[in-house]
Parts: C-alpha cells; structure tokens; sequence
C-alpha cells in the first residue's frame, strides 16, 4: 500500500508536470491575471503542456529508441545529461513564445518558466558531480515561486505555506521510500530548488 502511494505521489508531482500546475494556479487565482482575455490564457495553457510536458515526453521516447537512456524515470545519473539539454531547450523554446508573442503575455509566466531553466541548469552542471532529485528541486521551487506569487498579490500565504510544507515532505518521502534518491540527494534536490524560486525575492 505505502508502495503504491509512493508510486501515485512520484507520478502526480513529477517535474514536468510542475510547469503546468504552476501556471494554471497562478490563473486561477484572484489576481490581475484572471483579467487576461480567455484565448490568452488557453495559449499560454497550452504553449507550456507542448514545451514542458509533450515535447520533452517525445524527446525522451526517442532516446530510449536510439538507446542513449533506458527508461523515462531516468535512475542512472549518467543518462540524464541528454535528456536535461532537451529540456533547457524546450523551456527556452517556451519562455521565447511568450517573449514573442503578438498580444503582451505578463512576464510572470516567462519569469517562472526562466526560473525553471535556471533550476535545470543547476541540475545539469550538478549531475555531472552527483545525482540530484529532480522530484524534489521542481516541486520546491515551483511552490516558493508561488508563495512570492502569493505575496506581491496579497493572497493568503499561511495556509499556502503549510500546504506546500506538507506536499514536498510528501514528495521527499515517496522518493525515499522508493528508493530512488538518497537523503542527500534529497536534500540537495529541495535546495536546488529553494534557490531558484528565492530568485524573485532577490530581484524584487
């Protein structure tokens, strides 16, 4: 049972899905955003399941067809080096469409997918010393670039705070308990991502 949990947690907050929950959040919050015209959104929605989810999905199958990585849940630390550039490649890919875009997308979108590719970048460059949970530093970045979110925006960041607390403990310990990460490489995952997120703190 707790095994299969841990399977249920890893698949539902896996790093590529941490784009897409991030954005449709910040949609549906109370905020200026929810003023954009609805087809915007669906672009923006939609641009970021492409680059962040499908495309990376793609890429990943053809490397297991060229036989460059083994399996998608990508254990080795040596084969994550290819699949960590496609990755870059296609945030940036996104972050350029929403810099291009006809109709004046907000920068907070492109400023959380740039934070993204500065998260994978430090995984990459990291991976090349020791592997680092990716689980753990896209799920934590993801929520302290949200909790700043929260905060420019006046919104309620107690429970926000204590509900993302709890959800990256989930992760932390599904992770561990599959055995798929060490508690360093834990550590160093929340870390990564802690870092990255604080970003907007630092700048703003």
């Amino acid at each position: 049972m707790k095994a299969k949990l841990a399977k249920i947690i890893s698949v539902l907050l896996q790093p590529m899905l941490m784009p897409i929950y991030g954005i449709l959040l910040m949609l549906a919050l109370p905020t200026y955003l929810q003023s954009l015209a609805y087809p915007i959104q669906k672009a923006v929605v939609l641009i970021v399941i492409l680059s962040t989810l499908i495309a990376p999905i793609l890429v990943f199958l053809l490397l297991i067809n060229m036989k460059v990585i083994t399996d998608l849940r990508l254990r080795n630390r040596k084969e994550r080096t290819y699949p960590y550039i496609a990755t870059i490649i296609l945030y940036s890919a996104a972050a350029w469409v929403f810099y291009t875009f006809p109709i004046r997308v907000p920068f907070v979108f492109s400023l959380f997918i740039i934070l993204n590719i500065v998260g994978l970048c430090i995984q990459l460059i990291a991976n090349f010393i020791l592997k680092v949970s990716a689980h753990l530093a896209g799920i934590t970045g993801t929520v302290t670039f949200l909790a700043w979110f929260f905060y420019i925006n006046n919104l309620e960041t107690v429970v926000f705070a204590f509900v993302s607390v709890f959800i990256i403990g989930l992760v932390a310990w599904a992770r561990l308990y599959l055995n798929a990460h060490t508690p360093k490489e834990t550590l160093l995952g929340f870390v990564s991502g802690l870092t990255t997120g604080l970003i907007p703190v630092i700048i703003y």
